[in-house]
């Protein structure tokens, strides 16, 4: 019994060492000089974070300060994650307001305005063959979305292991379609493991406006995409 209550007591001062380094681990700084920081905010599909970076490019957190998006406050960083971060949907087509509070209480603010559409589907059929060109379409169209395409291939008997990938820009996005040909796309040099499943992911981004009264190196961007798999044959 003895032996089991000692047990118990090293369990917790070891729970409360670890617990006091993860408290320690967040680097509180006094910030009432919006030159002494540049954030870096990053919205995207599945999240939506503000990184704070100070002048020797550490993460830090604003003591006494806050940071809101669109009037919500958002969760302040932690042991488990330096930015600040917020449970939110990003909306295509939709203005985004950020406000920064300093130590002193002063705010400084950055904004960003999202893609007008977000790609909710890929026009591909259910399968490709390696022996014609690849067709890929969208069915919104604008001159601006998407920017990008990205390919990812996989065995399909171990979809965590990834086999290669092709990046492209995408010049015309109003064509509503990026036709790749079969000769360009690389699937597999190895026979006994041959490429038979690809994931395709459409991305659409914006940058927005932050202040200048912030240490230089500090942006806003949004980053929207859609993706959809498909089997090679």
């Amino acid at each position: 019994m003895r032996k089991l209550k000692f047990i118990n007591i090293l369990c917790i001062v070891g729970f409360l060492i670890i617990l006091n380094a993860c408290e320690d681990s967040s680097n509180f700084e006094n910030i009432i000089d919006p030159g002494d920081i540049k954030p870096i905010i990053k919205l995207t599909n599945t999240y939506t974070e503000v990184v704070i970076k100070n002048k020797k490019g550490e993460h830090v957190e604003i003591r006494d300060g806050a940071v809101y998006v669109n009037d919500k406050r958002m969760k302040s960083p932690n042991w488990l994650s330096s930015s600040y971060e917020v449970s939110m949907p990003v909306r295509p087509d939709s203005v985004y307001t950020f406000e920064i509070i300093l130590s002193n209480g002063d705010s400084y603010f950055a904004w960003i305005e999202t893609p007008e559409i977000n790609l909710y589907y890929i026009d591909i059929p259910d399968s490709q063959s390696h022996r014609s060109d690849f067709r890929i379409g969208w069915l919104e169209t604008d001159y601006r979305y998407p920017q990008e395409l990205k390919i990812y291939w996989y065995d399909k008997m171990n979809l965590d292991s990834l086999a290669g990938s092709n990046s492209y820009n995408i010049e015309y996005p109003y064509k509503g379609e990026f036709i790749i040909e079969k000769k360009k796309i690389k699937y597999s040099n190895d026979e006994d493991h041959p490429i038979n499943y690809a994931r395709i992911y459409l991305f659409s981004r914006t940058e927005g406006v932050i202040s200048k009264e912030f240490l230089p190196g500090g942006s806003i961007s949004c980053e929207l995409s859609s993706k959809r798999g498909i089997n090679i044959y």
